[in-house]
């Protein structure tokens, strides 16, 4: 296999979802798009990451324990506005079109999603092309 991107070698991404197995699926499939990642386990841990790192992209989960997606959201967007978050879930919360039209570096991909969903949906909000991979 044969990578073909154009992100800035520095590009990186958090990766929060409480599932291991999404967890490790994303940053496949990002990490293969020339990201480097950083993984959280729950909202808490997202915030945490994100006050020790500069992310381009974040990818987050909105049903997690401890502090959901949403709640982690709110905390990130105090502090910063700049950074691309795609919201993911099988079950969005009502309201959350009205969330994504207030914010331009939001979007989100309900799952489960595919490698070009999710490519996609990052180019989107992170301001940086993706390509596939190819073989």
């Amino acid at each position: 296999m044969t990578l073909r991107h154009s992100l800035r070698a520095e590009a990186a991404a958090l990766v929060v979802d409480d599932d291991d197995a999404v967890r490790c699926i994303v940053r496949a499939i990002l990490e293969t798009a020339g990201f480097h990642i950083v993984e959280a386990v729950d909202g808490t841990d997202a915030v945490a990451q994100h006050r020790a790192g500069v992310f381009d992209v974040m990818v987050l989960d909105l049903q997690m324990p401890r502090q959901s997606g949403l709640e982690a959201l709110a905390a990130i967007r105090r502090v910063e506005r700049g950074v691309g978050i795609v919201l993911v879930s099988g079950n969005p919360p009502a309201g959350l079109g009205d969330l994504i039209e207030r914010d331009e570096r939001l979007t989100f991909l309900p799952k489960p999603f595919g490698m070009r969903g999710l490519l996609r949906a990052v180019e989107s909000v992170a301001g940086l092309p993706c390509t596939r991979p190819t073989l």
